[in-house]
Parts: structure tokens; sequence; C-alpha cells
């Protein structure tokens, strides 16, 4: 079984060594409680984890350095894997050496983005607005990607990694170094890293939510409550023709676009003459249901909603087989307004 191996230093600080076999841990705890002093108290003057080459055993104190500076071995740098990771998750990973998890990693993030990018290409062909599919993306690219750049960047300055692997470790002890060299820990570096980067998601995020109000406040893409005729895009308008879910003489009287980026994702629209409700099947096809406001007789609410979901409700009409569900927001009370709307037309007498 794998788990993590924990060493308590005398400086205070510790260090975990992850996918350590149960035999080795067993082995290494017992061999390590031996001879060392367990009981010793803490120093924080103590030397702790130290960077050595492991071609000449230089020692470079707790700082990270592009290569030896005795015998020239060059050494994989943390930003890189940082930058590569976020470029794809798993890439990092394998720059630094971890093939398992790298290729585990890697296969796992291209299945999402080629699941994400087929369905994009369908909705296409299908002529469904594929806004929905690009947000998914781009919520993927700002929150996966950057997680796993700060966690490639912590385990490529977890010591010198090297580039091209000596042909034998430690072998090779520089005469000229009689002292190891002790420099201050770089802290800047890794400051860098991990300041700049959750820094830039903040920002992306921040940026992808004032981009969506905007859009919601022009009008562009639903925001979630019923909206009225006169609110409502030219755009958005014509598009509904477009696909055939009103006619020119129409006049919308309430909408309410249940899509995440678009109102021809799906929604209700009450008209000066029909109840219509649309979604998207299966199959990336748009389907529509009318009812002729003259051919209603009740409307019943079938469930109610909450902040969470949609009320539901149910037109009947005259005739037994003449019905329509369709879903209203249950907060604010732009439901209220169409179903009070909605009601007041079909009471209305009948040609």
């Amino acid at each position: 079984v794998l788990s993590g191996f924990k060493i308590q230093l005398r400086n205070g600080k510790a260090l975990t060594f992850s996918r350590v076999p149960g035999a080795d841990r067993k082995e290494l705890g017992s061999f390590l409680n031996q001879i060392l002093d367990t009981n010793s108290p803490k120093d924080p003057n103590a030397i702790g984890m130290r960077n050595l080459c492991p071609n000449c055993l230089t020692d470079y104190g707790e700082v990270l350095v592009p290569e030896c500076s005795h015998c020239g071995l060059e050494f994989k740098k943390p930003g890189k894997a940082a930058l590569l990771s976020l470029l794809m998750p798993g890439l990092g990973d394998l720059y630094l050496g971890s093939k398992a998890l790298g290729l585990l990693e890697l296969v796992f993030m291209s299945m999402i983005w080629l699941s994400f990018i087929g369905t994009a290409i369908a909705e296409t062909a299908a002529g469904v607005p594929i806004l929905g599919s690009l947000a998914m993306l781009v919520i993927v690219w700002m929150f996966i990607h950057p997680i796993d750049a700060v966690k490639s960047y912590h385990m490529g300055s977890k010591g010198l990694f090297p580039v091209q692997p000596p042909a034998s470790y430690g072998t090779v002890v520089p005469s000229d170094v009689e002292i190891p060299i002790v420099p201050m820990k770089n802290k800047r570096s890794k400051a860098k890293i991990f300041l700049w980067i959750p820094a830039g998601m903040l920002a992306a995020i921040i940026l992808f939510f004032m981009v969506i109000g905007a859009l919601v406040e022009s009008g562009v893409i639903p925001s979630g409550e019923v909206t009225s005729g006169s609110e409502l895009p030219d755009k958005a308008t014509q598009k509904l023709m477009e696909f055939g879910l009103i006619n020119e003489s129409s006049e919308i009287l309430y909408i309410y676009g249940s899509g995440f980026l678009s109102f021809l994702d799906s929604g209700t629209i009450l008209t000066n003459d029909t109840l219509s409700t649309y979604y998207h099947d299966e199959n990336g096809e748009l389907q529509g249901y009318y009812l002729n406001l003259n051919e209603i007789k009740e409307v019943v609410m079938v469930s109610e909603g909450s902040g969470l979901e949609d009320s539901l409700y149910q037109a009947n009409g005259y005739e037994e087989e003449q019905w329509i569900q369709f879903f209203l927001p249950a907060e604010g009370n732009g439901d209220e307004l169409f179903i009070a709307e909605l009601t007041k037309r079909i009471q209305q007498p009948r040609d």
C-alpha cells in the first residue's frame, strides 16, 4: 500500500514523502527511531532540508539553482513545470519525472477537453449556440489548470531534479569545497508563483463575472428571471423568429430564458395569442410546444420551486389531450406577473 512518510526535523519543520510502499515505510520508521534521538528538543537554528547536487554533493542550502556551479549538472525549473501544467495538467508532472501521475492527469484532462470540444462541434452542426460549452471550457481552464500549476511548482521546489541523470550519484566531491555552501533561502522566487497564479486566477474570475454581468444587463444572455417583452433586445427577438419560436405578428408579453447563456437554449414565452415552451433534446434538436390562449382552460402549479429549482406549471386546455407544462423561476415576482397576465388573457371570452 502506498502512503506518506513523515520526518520531523529538529528545526521544527517536517518532511513528507509521498507514495512510499508500506513495507519500506515500516522499515524506515524503525531504522530512524533506532539511530535518532526522538526526545531531543527543537533547535530553530539546526540545519534542515538541504539541496545537494546529486553528482558532486555540493550543498546549495535551501536555494534552487538552474545548474551546479562545480560540475555543471543542469536542473529542472519549477517555473517551467508550473507553465507546462498551466498549459495542460500532467505535463508538469511528466517534466519532473512523475510519469504515472503525469500520464493519468494528462489522459483524464484530455478526455474532458475532447468531450467539451466534441459537444461544441455537435452543437454547431445542430445550429445550437455553443456559448455554454465555451463557458465550461473557460471555467475548467481557470480553476483546474492553475491549481495543477501551483501543485507542480510545489513539487518542483522539493529539491534539485537533474535534467539528465548523472552516470553515478554522489561520487565526485569537489576538492575546493571545504565547508557546505549555506546561502539564504530564496523565498522571493517561490513567492512569485504562489502570488501571481492565484492573483491571475482571481483576476480572470472577476473579469469573467464582469463580462457575464454586462451581458446580462444588456439582455444578450438570460438573467435567470422573467423578462418583459419590452425589455427583450431586438437581437434576441430576431433569433427567436429565425428559429420559429415566434412569428412576426407575435407580441412578446413575457419570456423566461432558463438556459445559461442564451435565450435559445430553453425557456417559456407568453405572447398576445400563444403560450409556448421549448428546449433542446438529447440530439441537440430544438423542440417546441404551443397552446393558443383561447384553447387554455386553466393554469395550475404542479410543483413549487425554490432558490435552487424552478416551479413547474401546467396549462390545461378544454380538450383532454390539450395541455402543456412549463417552468418559471420561484424567486422574485416575475412568475407572479407571468401567471397573472396569462390568467387574465385566458379568462377573456373565447371567439
